[in-house]
Parts: C-alpha cells; structure tokens; sequence
C-alpha cells in the first residue's frame, strides 16, 4: 500500500482557515472594540451602497444590535432560556430589502456560571438552513465577562434570513451579548444620523 503524502499549505490556505474558522478569547478595550464595530460598519454601508439597497451613504445609519428590533427577540435584551439540552434556536428573523447585519464578537454577562457552550449562525428559510460558521465559546467560560471576538465578523445582508443557535449542556438562563452593528437606511428606525 503506498503512503499518501498531502502536500503543504500555501500561506494564502493559512490566512484564509485562519479567517474562517478562529474566534479568539481577548479581552478588548471599549476603543478596541468600537473600531473594530466601525470597520464592520463601514463595510456593510458601502455593500448596501454597492448592492442599491440604499441610495448612498448619505443615507445609510449604523447602530448597534439590538436583539428585538434585529434579530426577532421580544425585548431589548440579551437573557436566553434555554428549557431543554441540546441546540436552541434563540433568535430567528428575516432582514428586510434595506437592512444589513455583522456580528464581530460576543460577551458573556452571565454573572455565574454560564450554560452556553457553542454558537452557530445560520442563515436560508426554515427547513432550507445552512450553517455559516460555528464557535466553540466553551474555553471562554473560565474568563471572567469574557469577550470571544472573531477574526471575520459573521455577515447578513438584505432579505437574508438569521438564525442563531446556542448550544446549552443544561437548562437555566444565560446572557450572551452578540456584539456588532445594523446597517440600515435612514429613517428606519432613527430619523437623523448623529454621525457625520
């Protein structure tokens, strides 16, 4: 039987596992955080420029997630119950035609002993869902308030729909803050933009 020998990885193989698969446990400062957010922001106005979701950045609002008015949560906050083991779907919505959404990193707020273990992202219709990337969190619990921030922020666009999974080893409550931004056109859902 001969031996199969796989031949090395480029360096652009690397960068682009590297990009898609790790999420890294830091702790970040506020400055580091909202840059990183305004990069993601940015990027996101000029895609729904590009794809003539909205007019032109003149017309365009980033703010940050907010898990009723984005991601189908019934209140403008980040507690998930989770009543059985196994994966549980905690948010679920479809963006509308002028909304944009990136997720770059996630806080975990649970003031004692978190229950979620791993996030997965998904986006298509129910029934029809496919998986855009999943985080293992679970080496993030030993960090107090740990901040788990993604090398490639996890991305929607318009008409996209959004799934997010946790998975939870057992019942209880948790808070997990998923850390990003909206991008959307002005008037949606504030009537001025305060920056620039």
């Amino acid at each position: 039987m001969s031996e199969r020998i796989i031949p090395p990885l480029t360096p652009e193989e690397i960068s682009t596992l590297r990009e898609t698969i790790f999420a890294v446990v830091k702790p970040a400062t506020v400055d580091e955080l909202s840059d990183l957010i305004a990069h993601l922001g940015v990027e996101l106005a000029r895609k729904a420029v590009e794809l003539k979701a909205i007019d032109n950045i003149k017309s365009v609002t980033i703010r940050e997630i907010f898990p009723d008015l984005d991601l189908g949560a019934s209140a403008p906050e980040w507690t998930q119950s989770y009543t059985a083991t196994g994966w549980a779907k905690v948010y679920s919505t479809q963006l509308p035609n002028t909304k944009f959404l990136g997720i770059a990193a996630v806080k975990i707020a649970t003031p004692s002993s978190p229950i979620c273990t791993a996030i997965k992202y998904n986006t298509g219709a129910s029934g029809a869902e496919r998986t855009k990337v999943m985080y293992q969190i679970e080496r993030a619990l030993t960090e107090p308030n740990a901040l788990l921030v993604f090398t490639t922020a996890v991305r929607y666009y318009r008409n996209d729909w959004i799934h997010i999974y946790h998975y939870a080893p057992r019942t209880g409550d948790d808070k997990i803050i998923h850390i990003g931004c909206t991008v959307e056109k002005l008037g949606e859902t504030f009537i001025a933009n305060l920056v620039g």
